[in-house]
């Protein structure tokens, strides 16, 4: 993936977290141009705002979500958390119900084999 790409997903991921925490002038940009992948041309024209202003506007936007993911690193946090529930998942053993579940199938499957 390109670098541009790249960039993009990392600002919704972050946009998905903190965004409540931005305006609704912001929010409604930010939307627009990660979510909807609408041109600066294209939101200016709807929220009938220069091209410029929209452009400011979400480099504003990325500036704060990057300071704010910095300083609480809630991201951070989620991703260590869903690689040790990954990594608990990997090394789990059969759960009980399961092997009785299995157990049972296997007499069934002797009992009624043809």
């Amino acid at each position: 993936m390109s670098d541009e790409v790249l960039r993009k997903v990392d600002v919704d991921w972050l946009l998905s977290i903190y965004g409540a925490l931005l305006t609704d002038k912001q929010r409604t940009m930010a939307a627009l141009y990660y979510d909807e992948d609408l041109s600066l041309a294209e939101i200016a024209q709807q929220e009938n705002v220069s091209r410029q202003c929209v452009h400011e506007t979400l480099q504003r936007v990325e500036r704060q979500l990057r300071s704010w993911e910095e300083k609480l690193s809630i991201r951070r946090r989620l991703t260590q958390v869903e690689n040790e529930l990954n990594q608990a998942i990997s090394v789990r053993r059969p759960c009980r119900v399961w092997s009785m579940r299995r157990r049972r199938a296997a007499i069934w499957k002797r009992r009624f084999a043809f």
